[in-house]
């Protein structure tokens, strides 16, 4: 998991896709980031306390949707 430095769309890849979106509540870059930060670690904590080990990593501050790498899948036999 990528543990976010900042969390806003991202103007290079906003035209193509869909789950992103503008600020339009004109909500700070710092409340946004705070946001996903709190969800980051339930998600971590729920998953952890299923016994499941978590590798996470810092993002970077440089690259808004650092949180969604593109090279993580998962198979039906449960392999990643």
């Amino acid at each position: 998991m990528i543990e976010p430095a900042v969390f806003h769309s991202n103007d290079q890849t906003l035209g193509s896709n869909a789950y992103q979106s503008t600020n339009e509540d004109n909500i700070s870059l710092e409340e946004i980031k705070d946001a996903a930060l709190k969800e980051f670690q339930n998600l971590k904590s729920e998953i952890q306390n299923r016994k499941i080990k978590v590798t996470s990593m810092k993002g970077i501050e440089d690259c808004p949707d650092h949180i969604f790498p593109n090279w993580f899948i998962t198979f039906d036999d449960l392999t990643v």
